[in-house]
């Protein structure tokens, strides 16, 4: 059997379920800004560039010119006030294996790279490849980030 040349993982949903952690930083930050409660999470926006994300959380209470700023104080409290994010199944098993194969694998996210490396350091994880949002010009869902991710894993 012919392994894979190598291994492309994205991170929140693939490797780990980082809602809590996300969610907590974008209400915790919205509050400072803003001295209000932050609205529900629209699922729609899930996966989605951060500035993307802060863009919808101030478009809904008018405040679409403070986009850039809460997008940097949510990155702030992600990082101040770190919330590990639940493993998901199956990832320490997977990754063992390809550890053992000697595959080479990483991953590619529109999370921050902060948090992504706060978040392989707090879990124990095996990545030495990691990119975040800020590694790229056109975050997910262009496929830069899996290039780069390739170009600099096996390629």
């Amino acid at each position: 059997m012919e392994l894979p040349k190598g291994f492309l993982f994205d991170f929140d949903g693939v490797v780990v379920d980082s809602f809590e952690s996300h969610y907590s930083a974008w209400t915790s930050a919205f509050k400072e800004l803003f001295d209000a409660e932050i609205v529900p999470f629209p699922k729609s926006h899930a996966g989605k560039s951060p500035m993307i994300i802060a863009e919808y959380f101030c478009s809904v209470i008018g405040k679409e010119e403070l986009t850039e700023e809460l997008y940097f104080l949510k990155d702030k409290h992600l990082d101040v006030h770190f919330k590990v994010p639940k493993l998901l199944p199956g990832v320490r098993g997977f990754t063992r294996f390809l550890s053992e194969e000697k595959i080479p694998y990483g991953i590619a996210s529109n999370a921050t790279k902060q948090f992504l490396k706060n978040s392989v350091h707090h879990l124990k994880l095996n990545f030495t490849t990691v990119f975040g949002v800020q590694d790229y010009v056109k975050p997910k869902p262009a496929p830069e980030a899996y290039i780069l991710l390739a170009e600099n894993t096996w390629i």
